[in-house]
């Protein structure tokens, strides 16, 4: 039963590693950007930049990485965090 169990958290780790090694990008976004609470900032047509698990760039010029894998948001809202 140990053999199994560590078999398959040698698989799970095997197999996660690479998607947290991948860059996406989520565009044509409809964002509210929260940097500050009393002042949030609206981005129609904006681009989200996510490398390694994080976001490394928010906005409306954002030039996406050659090896991204994009998604196309269709002018819907992006919200963090939210499910």
């Amino acid at each position: 039963m140990k053999y199994l169990i560590r078999t398959f958290a040698a698989a799970l780790t095997a197999f996660s590693a690479p998607a947290l090694a991948q860059t996406y990008a989520i565009t044509n976004g409809h964002l509210m950007v929260t940097g500050e609470a009393e002042n949030p900032q609206e981005i129609v047509n904006g681009t989200i930049i996510v490398r390694d698990g994080r976001i490394i760039a928010v906005g409306e010029n954002i030039t996406v990485p050659e090896n991204a894998e994009v998604f196309d948001a269709g002018g819907m809202p992006v919200t963090p965090g939210l499910f």
